[in-house]
């Protein structure tokens, strides 16, 4: 999975292993919310950042959420963020 994905590139030119090398310097505390049913995007990548960010984090998968949420899984998703803010940013 991952070999064909570090060929990847984003808009300004970098890999996915310069992201997750970049990824160490956020400290902020972060949440990544990935859809257990994304075809867009691996899990193993959002698994990959969370281990790659340098401060506090969490993984949240929304049962049945696609790349693009919508309804019913957005509400889900919704509420772990939330969630996250209370306990995490206030």
């Amino acid at each position: 999975m991952f070999s064909q994905s570090r060929k990847f590139k984003n808009s300004k030119g970098l890999t996915l292993d310069a992201i997750y090398k970049l990824a160490q310097n956020i400290k902020a505390p972060t949440l990544i919310a990935h859809g257990s049913e994304d075809t867009d995007i691996p899990l193993g990548q959002s698994q990959r950042l969370l281990q790659s960010l340098g401060g506090e984090k969490e993984l949240s998968i929304i049962h049945g959420g696609v790349h693009q949420m919508r309804e019913p899984t957005m509400q889900d998703a919704h509420t772990q963020l939330a969630e996250f803010f209370r306990n995490k940013l206030l």
